[in-house]
């Protein structure tokens, strides 16, 4: 059986609250999509899921990949970062140069970047 290459993923240092969706499934256009259960990724040491939020833990690194492939979608996400966070969404992007290889919603601190973007 063949397994779906990912369509986008979400860097270790965002911070990402999955609230009013059960624990471990994202809404997505009208259903849920299963995205962050231990069957589909592996939270490793990176990442903790409690109660519905997804959170990074204290280990550096590790990025999520949806198991499904996406065509055109919304996506709708609440975010908290730290005082210096340079963190972001990608999508569309080549599982082969993850972070060059695609488009990237940019989620930094204000200020971070000396109004460069």
């Amino acid at each position: 059986m063949k397994t779906k290459k990912p369509n986008f993923l979400l860097p270790r240092s965002l911070l990402l609250l999955i609230a009013f969706c059960m624990p471990g499934l994202l809404a997505f256009a009208g259903k849920q999509i299963d995205l962050l259960t231990p069957k589909t990724i592996s939270l490793n040491k990176n990442w903790v899921l409690e109660k519905g939020v997804l959170s990074p833990s204290k280990t550096p690194g590790g990025i999520i990949w949806s198991k499904e492939k996406f065509g055109d979608f919304e996506i709708s996400l609440q975010y908290k970062t730290s005082q210096k966070a340079n963190s972001g969404l990608f999508f569309r992007t080549d599982p082969k140069n993850a972070v060059q290889g695609g488009f990237e919603i940019q989620i930094a601190s204000p200020g971070i970047y000396g109004g460069k973007h």
